[in-house]
């Protein structure tokens, strides 16, 4: 067997050399694509767990305002969400209105005690007592107030007279539900001039009450 030379010559070499350019660039891949039937489930099952969590907030809502409701923590005055008055609440207005008519100079609470006792002059006054009773025993006054019963005050006034100086405590009673006035009476006092007709107690209370009209 005889030996073959193969020869390759320069034009050989360049023929099988790749000219610059002449091949398609190369393709990388960055990241995990879904095939299409895949890409259809992601965003419906997306909007399913958007949809849950929608639907337990909301759930969660209606059951918190329930609980509250049943508490009595929320009212609904004209569509409002507004906390019902406690008793406290109640009171703590009723003797604010009260204390800004006896602070007035020209207070007709304090004229008509003067007039009571003829020789004295109201320098102060001050609520001594304030007992609030409710329909049904509880702490809550109700939507508007209604489960409010009475309202029993109890009034200081300090003044001076020309021979001495001393206190009258006027005890009211207030029916809330009826608006009237149950009770207008001199607890205790010093003076030695006093107005015993009732009528002109009922009076005094009768202005008291009117305050009281929240």
């Amino acid at each position: 067997m005889r030996d073959e030379k193969i020869t390759i010559s320069m034009e050989d070499v360049r023929q099988a050399t790749p000219v610059p350019g002449s091949l398609p660039p190369p393709t990388f891949t960055t990241g995990y694509v879904p095939p299409e039937s895949d890409q259809e489930v992601i965003p419906k099952r997306t909007g399913l767990l958007i949809g849950i969590g929608v639907a337990a907030v909301a759930l969660l809502c209606i059951i918190t305002l329930g609980v509250m409701s049943f508490c009595g923590e929320l009212d609904f005055p004209g569509g409002g969400l507004l906390r019902e008055r406690s008793v406290a609440d109640y009171r703590n207005e009723a003797m604010r209105e009260v204390t800004a008519e006896l602070s007035k100079p020209d207070s007709k609470l304090k004229k008509r005690i003067e007039e009571a006792h003829l020789t004295v002059t109201v320098k102060s006054t001050r609520i001594i007592r304030c007992d609030v009773t409710t329909v049904d025993g509880s702490d809550r006054a109700g939507k508007d107030d209604s489960n409010i019963d009475r309202l029993s005050m109890l009034i200081r006034f300090n003044w001076e007279g020309i021979i001495d100086v001393g206190y009258t405590d006027l005890l009211l009673e207030y029916d809330v539900r009826n608006d009237r006035i149950v009770k207008s009476e001199i607890d205790h006092t010093t003076a030695l001039v006093n107005a015993e007709d009732p009528s002109f107690w009922y009076d005094v209370g009768a202005a008291i009450g009117t305050l009281l009209a929240l």
